[in-house]
């Protein structure tokens, strides 16, 4: 079933996990997701927020394509939940968020992932919204830049390298600059 709700998101999660673990510690893990996301207060036995804030993905119950679908949400706490029990930390991960309040959609910067080969591309940060032009403009400048530098020749490049040069040349065009989450920005270098 490839419905988009937090079930299935999760078991495919689980499943590429596996899946990387067979392929050995050279083998990167990528998770895109361009959609919604929003926000809401934190559970009262979690404390992990400094906004007081869980964001999450929006994701959808599924009810058979029947009118009346209720958002069906993916915490940041789950996402990190997880990455932390199921992703084996020698491996490299990028997650790329193209959605309203995705800063750390992910949580990906709690400290119990450390260790974790972690980077997080969020189109923008926590408290802002996510630039639309018929679709995600952070995915759309991502993608572009990508072309450019392929064009150019570019044949290897840091998700640093690719980060600076996404906010080079399209920052400027967007009310709110891409955002690369602070999490595990030492790995940034490392991850080609």
């Amino acid at each position: 079933n490839m419905w988009p709700n937090k079930t299935n998101l999760t078991a495919a999660l689980k499943q590429k996990a596996k899946e990387l673990k067979k392929m050995g510690p050279d083998a990167m893990f990528i998770f895109f997701f361009a959609g919604h996301g929003m926000y809401q207060e934190e559970g009262p036995f979690c404390g992990d927020e400094a906004d007081g804030q869980d964001e999450f993905l929006c994701l959808i119950q599924d009810t058979g394509y029947a009118q009346g679908s209720q958002i069906d949400p993916m915490l940041d706490d789950d996402m990190k939940a997880i990455v932390y029990s199921c992703f084996p930390r020698e491996n490299k991960m990028l997650f790329v968020t193209d959605c309203c309040h995705s800063g750390t959609v992910c949580d990906l910067d709690d400290p119990v992932l450390g260790g974790h080969q972690i980077v997080h591309y969020a189109a923008v940060q926590d408290n802002q919204e996510a630039q639309d032009v018929g679709g995600g403009a952070f995915t759309s400048s991502m993608l572009e830049m990508i072309e450019d530098l392929v064009q150019q020749g570019c044949q290897e490049m840091s998700v640093d390298e690719l980060y600076t040069s996404i906010n080079t040349k399209f920052g400027p065009m967007w009310f709110g600059k891409a955002q690369r989450s602070e999490e595990h920005t030492s790995e940034l270098q490392s991850l080609a």
